[in-house]
């Protein structure tokens, strides 16, 4: 029974470890490409009469292998996080993958796919409602010394409109110098 469990177990984080989520770049409704937790890519893409397949990514051209149906799958090394622009290359023609979005990077329409951080990484800087959350609100002001509207951007924390608390003043400002006369 032992033996069994450990099995199970082993064949459970297995599967976890090599499970893919379809790219956030898919056009609606396509698996692929899709994204490990590695950060290595899988594309996949029909093209049954094509001799040859590959993806070109990051300046590196990885082999798609061809299954009984024309279908041709492969799989990238780990690609660093972030935003990769890429092509696949059929038949030594580069053509954009019809499963991602277009964008428009390195002076042509081409392919994306972004490469998303680990969420204990990303949670430094996600949303997260279950912490409070202060406000930066936009205020304008009449200045006597240009004789202007101006703008200021104030941080109120979470609890300010809630009770009497005393908070420390801090003040930013931006200033650009005034325009000059060309001479």
């Amino acid at each position: 029974m032992k033996k069994i469990l450990t099995l199970t177990l082993a064949l459970a984080a297995s599967l976890v470890a090599f499970a893919q989520t379809p790219a956030s770049t898919n056009v609606p409704t396509k698996e692929y490409p899709c994204v490990d937790a590695e950060g290595r890519a899988t594309f996949q893409i029909a093209a049954p009469t094509a001799t040859d397949v590959q993806v070109d990514i990051c300046n590196k051209k990885y082999p798609l292998t061809k299954d009984e149906k024309g279908v041709w799958t492969g799989t990238t090394d780990p690609l660093v996080v972030g935003f990769h622009y890429y092509a696949l290359l059929v038949d030594g023609v580069r053509v954009n993958d019809p499963n991602s979005e277009t964008f428009y990077g390195c002076s042509q329409q081409t392919s994306g796919i972004e490469i998303p951080e680990k969420p204990e990484v990303a949670a430094y800087y996600t949303f997260n409602p279950a912490v409070p959350h202060g406000q930066v609100r936009e205020c304008q002001y009449w200045s006597e010394i240009e004789k202007a509207v101006r703008t200021c951007y104030v941080y109120t924390p979470a609890e300010y409109e809630q009770g009497n608390k005393k908070y420390p003043a801090t003040s930013w400002t931006t200033a650009s110098p005034p325009a000059r006369a060309s001479r």
